[in-house]
């Protein structure tokens, strides 16, 4: 179902899509409280605001892979460095290993996702359904 753009829309998707609060959406959008709380009710409308989140989260997550080779080289620096204090060095790390463990389960994550849609696929190819 398309969804068809009302007054103050644009600015209360994004406002929404950003994490903002029914009445400061509402103040952003120009629009009473009550429509916003209308308008999370309808799915097109809330289908809008979760793609525009994905968008920033995608932006987001590409400026982080920019600076993680950056960060973890600044990490390597300070458990290597002859003057870093040893609570420095400690909390080096235990930041680089709580990382190393979080990029290790999204990437296990990832990979048993990207295995799930090929299964689906491939039965629904044997089916003659359209996904």
């Amino acid at each position: 179902m398309k969804y068809k753009y009302k007054r103050g829309d644009t600015e209360l998707i994004t406002a929404l899509a950003q994490g903002r609060g029914t009445t400061e959406a509402a103040l952003l959008a120009d629009v009473h409280p009550t429509t916003v709380r209308n308008r999370k009710l309808d799915p097109a409308f809330m289908k809008m605001v979760s793609k525009q989140r994905s968008q920033y989260l995608s932006q987001t997550a590409g400026i982080l892979a920019r600076v993680a080779t950056k960060a973890a080289a600044k990490l390597e620096e300070l458990i290597d460095g002859d003057d870093t204090p040893d609570h420095v060095v400690q909390n080096a790390c235990r930041t680089a290993m709580d990382y190393t463990l979080r990029l290790q389960e999204g990437m296990e994550l990832s990979e048993r996702v990207d295995e799930m849609e090929e299964l689906l696929e491939h039965e629904l190819s044997l089916t003659g359904s359209s996904g």
